[in-house]
């Protein structure tokens, strides 16, 4: 390691843009939600001397360091990387799951539909009822499961790289939270409305929802597996930021060999 690198490298820890990151995150925070942000940033785009990077530019540069200015512009183009990066995570976490919000709707009610269906068929005492009630039972599992591997994820995120500072809109936490405590709330209100606790499922003797259905049950075993499916969305999201990141500076053949892996590792 040269001299100049060792200085560089003490030079570096001295400096870091994770806090214009979570500034940024605070002025994010002053919009309701990510589309309002969205079209606030539509109507007036962000002219260049208020970009993230350029704040961590005269930052570098406005910072006292005993470093040449060749130093100095090196320095800055890594914490332009770092930050970059810190952004696009923040920002692919949130639009992500404001994506997915219609599909966590459908399912939701979709699941609200097909339980009544299951209720009318158990009055009716038809010979279908319990294993659809099982097969119901999976998937709204399966959907609990999925909802908590999102909040995981982010989580895992914020401690990770924002030393656990939130990187969610308020609103949008709420609502992801809310939609897992509805479908969790679901389960609940069917096994009672059912009789059949879950944890009596498949022994003999119980009642309704309890009976049969070995697809329902392994579609439920699958579920129960995701609690790796957190940290595996955690890691999708930060790989595809590292990646954008590398493109965004010209390292296209890294961001490649980074994807993949990514997509072969799937």
């Amino acid at each position: 390691m040269t001299v100049t690198t060792q200085r560089l490298n003490r030079v570096q820890n001295t400096f870091s843009p994770i806090q214009l990151v979570l500034e940024m995150l605070e002025e994010w925070f002053q919009f309701e939600s990510p589309e309002a942000m969205a079209r606030s940033l539509a109507e007036e785009p962000f002219r260049e001397t208020s970009t993230l990077c350029a704040r961590i530019r005269r930052a570098v540069q406005a910072t006292p360091l005993r470093a040449t200015q060749s130093e100095k512009e090196l320095l800055s183009r890594n914490a332009q990387r770092e930050g970059y990066f810190l952004a696009k995570l923040a920002s692919r976490c949130n639009f992500d799951i404001v994506e997915s919000r219609r599909e966590r709707w459908l399912i939701r009610e979709l699941l609200k539909a097909k339980l009544v269906g299951i209720m009318h068929a158990f009055e009716k005492e038809e010979p279908h009822a319990e294993d659809e009630s099982a097969l119901w039972r999976a998937v709204a599992q399966a959907q609990v499961e999925s909802l908590g591997g999102e909040i995981k994820a982010v989580t895992i995120i914020e401690r990770t790289y924002f030393g656990g500072a939130p990187i969610l809109f308020p609103a949008l936490r709420a609502e992801l939270t809310l939609a897992w405590q509805q479908t969790r709330a679901m389960i609940v209100d069917a096994d009672a409305s059912l009789s059949v606790p879950a944890k009596t499922k498949g022994r003999k003797g119980s009642s309704k929802i309890g009976a049969g259905c070995e697809d329902a049950e392994a579609a439920e075993n699958r579920a129960c597996s995701r609690s790796g499916w957190g940290l595996a969305k955690a890691q999708a999201w930060t790989t595809l930021s590292k990646a954008e990141t590398l493109r965004a500076f010209d390292d296209d053949t890294e961001a490649a060999a980074m994807l993949g892996t990514m997509i072969r590792a799937a």
